[in-house]
Parts: structure tokens; C-alpha cells; sequence
């Protein structure tokens, strides 16, 4: 089974798996990236859609890997433009984007440093990325070993191997936030 095929078979239970307090959760971490209601953002592993419902006022696109996923987004949110794709290979021009994040993704990305090359091509002079997850480095790692099969080596990376990568894709200022109830590394490009 490859990454597609097991997110395509969460797809229609995803939704239900998330509890009232995640979903106050990453309301919050969004709310902390202060977007201005004018940038363009490409949401990264959008799955079923869940930071469609914060980002309403944005131009927003959404890219996923899984099929079903988009399929499940579309139905909650038929006036986004939701398109499968790999973030290793966006079918995107060169500065399209003020921003992109990646919002409990970023371990599944198969060709990390790829995807975050590819992200730097596709975001504006001073665009940025933010990486986030509702739970801290240490518990996302422990989460994925624990259910093993195709994700068990799905990491977020230590914090030096983390900038180290953001680096090598170009990205500058980074910072990385690495919370017992949330994470975030974030990059600009300049």
C-alpha cells in the first residue's frame, strides 16, 4: 500500500476523528500566522478541507495526493478549487502564491527537501511557509510509529535537520516552534 492508497482509505471517517478540541487547536495556529485576508495560499495535504473552513476570505487552493480526500473536501466546500497533485510536482507557475501552508503533512511528503524546492518555485518574493501540526514533534513521531504500515517512518524531523532542509529549499528567516500542543516551522523566501 503507498501513501495515497491509505489516505484514500481514512477519507470517509476523517472528519469524525477530529475532536472538538483540535479544531479549537488549529483554529488558534491559524489565527497566530495572522493572514491578510488578501494573500493567496496554497493549502498542501488539504484532506477533507479542514483549513477551508478558517481561510474563507482568502483565494485559497488545495492540493492533495488522495483521491477521496478531495472528493470528501469537495462536497463540504464546491466553490474551492481542490486539485490532486504531488507537492513534489506542482502544476503551478513560478510565483503564484503569497503563502503555502502544510498542516499535518509535512512527514508524508515522500521527497521532503523536492516538495520544499518545488513550494519555494511556486511562492512570491517575500511569500512564506508554515508547517504546522495540533500536536508537538515528539507526540506526531510517537502517533506515527504507533500505527506503523506505510507511515511508521513518517517524521518531523529534529529541529537542525528541519532548518537544515527549509535552508537547502531556499526559504530564510526560518523559525521553528516546537510546543507540547502544537509545532510550527516557518520559512520566507526573500
Amino acid at each position: 500500500m503507498n501513501h495515497r492508497e491509505f489516505f484514500d482509505r481514512l477519507a470517509e471517517g476523517w472528519d469524525e476523528e477530529r475532536e472538538e478540541d483540535e479544531i479549537g487547536k488549529i483554529k488558534e495556529l491559524i489565527e497566530a500566522l495572522k493572514i491578510d485576508k488578501a494573500e493567496s495560499i496554497l493549502d498542501v495535504g488539504t484532506g477533507t478541507g479542514i483549513l477551508l473552513q478558517f481561510l474563507t476570505e482568502n483565494p485559497i487552493i488545495g492540493i492533495d495526493l488522495s483521491y477521496l480526500m478531495l472528493k470528501r473536501a469537495k462536497q463540504k466546500f464546491p466553490h474551492r478549487l481542490l486539485i490532486q497533485a504531488d507537492a513534489a510536482s506542482l502544476p503551478f507557475s513560478d510565483r503564484s502564491f503569497d503563502r503555502a501552508i502544510l498542516f499535518a503533512v509535512f512527514p508524508h511528503l515522500r521527497n521532503k527537501l523536492r516538495a520544499l524546492k518545488e513550494l519555494y518555485r511556486v511562492l512570491r518574493p517575500e511569500g512564506r511557509i508554515d508547517i504546522l501540526h495540533s500536536a508537538s514533534r515528539e507526540e506526531i513521531n510517537r502517533f506515527h510509529q504507533k500505527i506503523g504500515g506505510v507511515i511508521k517512518e513518517d517524521f518531523i524531523p529534529d529541529g537542525l535537520r528541519m532548518t537544515e532542509l527549509l535552508r537547502l529549499g531556499g526559504f530564510q528567516k526560518v523559525e521553528i516552534r516546537d510546543h507540547p500542543d502544537h509545532y510550527r516551522a516557518s520559512g520566507w523566501k526573500p
